[in-house]
């Protein structure tokens, strides 16, 4: 970490003990500023290291405390079982759940019979997904344009990637491997990076599409694609 980030960090942390002091004496958001702040320089610790939390006011954390997690539980239950019944509608022996978080999916596939690769970039995720999985399933820390090639072959691949949608290694991989994955699952957060990445995968087309209103009165929304290989 470069000298200037230590002070930063210092400068932060102040900031968020003040913000929390003043929340005692006046209606401030104090707890969740400092929750914010704590987020933020927590990410300046060097990539593959671990990062710093100060405390976690979660009475039961299920999961590593800055993993991603979606902030409409309702609408990402449902989305999750749509993702699982597509993927199990081909009947995959295997299957490669790419940004897989902490792995709720890759432990609903695993659950239902099949050996699944997750692939997260997130370390302390992919540990805790790692933990939900029994051999031969396994968690794979790493970029999944760097991992996907070494996990393919599969039946099914689920793709979850961040709004910037997936690298064109990734799609690259998919539309080259012999043979091809039964289905594609694509969850999308923004329509533009997939309809960029469903225009990379040349040997697939579109069998389905499904929007979620994951987040409501906003011009976001959720999509889930499912692709088969090209007849």
């Amino acid at each position: 970490m470069p000298w200037w980030a230590y002070y930063l960090w210092v400068a932060l942390l102040f900031a968020g003990l003040c913000c929390a002091w003043l929340a005692t004496f006046f209606t401030l958001p104090g707890n969740w500023v400092m929750v914010a702040l704590c987020a933020a320089f927590a990410y300046w610790i060097p990539e593959g290291q671990a990062r710093l939390v100060l405390w976690d006011h979660r009475p039961q954390p299920a999961a590593p405390a800055l993993s991603f997690t979606q902030v409409n539980p309702q609408v990402a239950a449902r989305l999750q079982e749509d993702v699982v019944r597509h993927v199990l509608a081909v009947r995959p022996r295997t299957a490669i759940d790419a940004y897989s978080g902490v792995g709720a999916t890759a432990a609903a596939l695993a659950d239902a019979g099949v050996t699944v690769t997750a692939i997260e970039v997130d370390r302390e995720a992919a540990e805790f997904a790692g933990r939900r999985l029994t051999p031969p399933s396994r968690s794979v820390a790493g970029r999944v344009e760097q991992a996907i090639e070494r996990a393919l072959p599969a039946d099914a691949v689920v793709l979850n990637p961040p709004r910037a949608g997936v690298d064109a290694a990734v799609t690259r991989a998919l539309d080259t491997i012999a043979p091809p994955p039964r289905t594609i699952v694509y969850v999308s957060c923004d329509p533009a990076t997939l309809g960029r990445d469903v225009g990379r995968l040349l040997h697939f087309s579109i069998a389905s599409v499904q929007p979620y209103d994951m987040f409501p009165q906003t011009a976001h929304v959720e999509t889930l694609c499912e692709l088969l290989p090209r007849v």
